[in-house]
């Protein structure tokens, strides 16, 4: 098809061009002689990539627009000979009033916002032109697509584009509309949208990264309303596929784990268990699936395996990394086994763990210069943005395109806020963790109490003297609180496994496995 319409639109210049000295058509440069014009016409032709439809399209409806003012020949000239800087610094200086070069005009703007890797001025750009005109539908809007569209969820996200509410509200205009640039782009605005990212999951192609992200948000809002069989859905018809052929290791793991936690959710222990298992020891996941792999021998009252797990996670290795779970179950097995001096033991580190851990985000959260916790995919998004915007600022400075510049630089700040943003959730969440933590802990605490009561008594009954009963110093349960905001945790939300701890258990302390 391009080879077509570039093959006409060539033709058709060669058949005007011939009978140009025979009809008198108007010359596209004022002043110039019309030999002069057909062979400055002919060299512009022959730099044309005849496979960039854009281009092909550009020149024809510069051809198909007669008399306009001599000024915007340089525009043409300087876009024609691929000078995508000059053509912006003239676009700045001329405007018209004809709606058909207005058109044409912005087009060319676009492109060269294109090629110059102007991301957030090309995004902002097209959104205007796409909710106020009709730019998408036109053969200029058309022939750009084939250009930006192909590669375009991956563009967005290596310039780390930042969508303000305003331009979030023009998107919704034309969100029906079928193009694959705004396919992408509509996905890109709906990540950590809940559900709403259903609507563009099946409009990318299977290796698309927002395809695989929007699965990512999907799991995390189907897994929070236990809507297990969707769940299942997305991660066999986007999530697998999109992992097909891929080799990074993070990405698989992460997969493990989502379906290792889907499974548990779903009561499947055994299978759970084995891909978590599956998790190596040099993925950033491996020590998260061997706490969380601890509840499923706490479920099958498995404690010879995991009392095993829990010795090897005690390692100077882990000594460094904060998983409260870890101390959680801890206490809950030893209780289960009547350890009462290492359930003790296990409270005790675990306040002392959390206390540091709290004074870490405290000192964050205060902090004038706020740190990052941990890199993730937001985090490495909108930093890679800063880096993004500012290279943009400088190339438009350059041009001294003043208002595109303060566009620009509005732009930084609302990325540097977002920034602060994420920061603000990894240490929200964390601080999250340990509030659900302490609260389950309590609960641990009251049931440690109430059976060394029990043994009191039950040793009495024997008559039995316990010199030493009941003498277990106070937990402090709380941490200091402040009225500080946090934001939502991203991830799957887990029932609370501390209420199965004593439900079935017909006698006061077990020795070992349930057959």
């Amino acid at each position: 098809m391009i080879k077509n319409l570039s093959s006409f639109l060539l033709c058709s210049f060669v058949l005007t061009c011939a009978s140009a000295q025979e009809t008198g058509v108007d010359l596209l440069l004022k002043g110039q002689t019309q030999e002069d014009q057909k062979v400055k016409l002919v060299k512009t032709v022959k730099k044309l990539e005849l496979d960039d439809t854009f281009l092909v399209q550009a020149y024809g409806s510069m051809r198909s627009i007669r008399n306009y003012p001599a000024k915007f020949d340089k525009v043409f000239e300087s876009f024609f000979d691929k000078k995508y800087s000059q053509t912006l610094v003239y676009l700045n200086r001329f405007t018209s009033k004809n709606s058909r070069l207005k058109s044409l005009l912005a087009a060319l703007k676009l492109y060269s916002y294109y090629k110059l890797d102007l991301k957030q001025s090309f995004v902002h750009l097209w959104i205007e032109q796409s909710a106020q005109n009709n730019f998408l539908n036109s053969e200029l809007g058309v022939a750009l697509d084939q250009i930006v569209g192909p590669k375009a969820s991956q563009w967005l996200i290596d310039g780390g584009v930042y969508l303000d509410k305003n331009y979030r509200s023009l998107l919704n205009l034309f969100a029906h509309h079928e193009s694959v640039f705004n396919s992408s782009l509509q996905a890109y605005a709906h990540l950590r949208s809940g559900q709403e990212a259903l609507k563009w999951v099946g409009k990318l192609a299977e290796g698309d990264e927002l395809r695989y992200l929007l699965g990512q948000t999907l799991l995390v809002s189907y897994a929070s309303k236990n809507e297990l069989a969707k769940a299942g859905k997305v991660v066999k018809e986007v999530i697998e596929p999109y992992l097909q052929g891929k080799d990074d290791l993070e990405k698989i793991t992460d997969y493990y784990l989502t379906l290792a936690r889907l499974l548990y959710q779903a009561g499947a222990y055994s299978a759970s268990e084995r891909y978590y298992y599956l998790i190596p020891d040099e993925s950033r996941n491996f020590l998260q699936a061997r706490v969380e792999a601890l509840w499923i021998s706490m479920r099958k009252n498995d404690y010879e395996t995991l009392l095993g797990e829990l010795k090897s996670l005690e390692l100077e290795a882990f000594k460094h990394h904060y998983h409260p779970d870890f101390y959680l179950v801890s206490a809950m097995a030893n209780l289960q086994l009547c350890q009462f001096s290492k359930v003790q033991t296990v409270f005790n580190h675990f306040i002392e763990a959390s206390k540091v851990e709290s004074s870490k985000i405290s000192q964050a959260m205060n902090s004038d210069k706020l740190t990052l916790k941990e890199e993730d995919f937001f985090t490495r998004l909108w930093r890679n943005s800063l880096k993004a915007r500012k290279s943009e600022l400088e190339k438009l400075s350059q041009l001294k395109l003043k208002n595109e510049s303060n566009i620009i630089q509005a732009s930084l700040k609302s990325v540097e806020k977002q920034l602060i943003f994420e920061k603000k959730r990894q240490w929200g969440n964390s601080e999250k963790l340990i509030t659900s933590t302490l609260r389950k802990m309590r609960f641990v605490k009251v049931e440690f109490l109430s059976r060394m009561r029990r043994l009191k008594k039950m040793l009495a009954k024997s008559d039995q003297k316990i010199k030493k009963v009941d003498t277990v110093a106070r937990v402090s349960s709380s941490i200091e609180k402040t009225d500080s905001l946090f934001f939502p945790q991203d991830g799957i939300l887990f029932g609370d496994e501390v209420f199965h701890l004593s439900s079935l258990q017909k006698s006061l302390c077990i020795e070992g496995k349930e057959k």
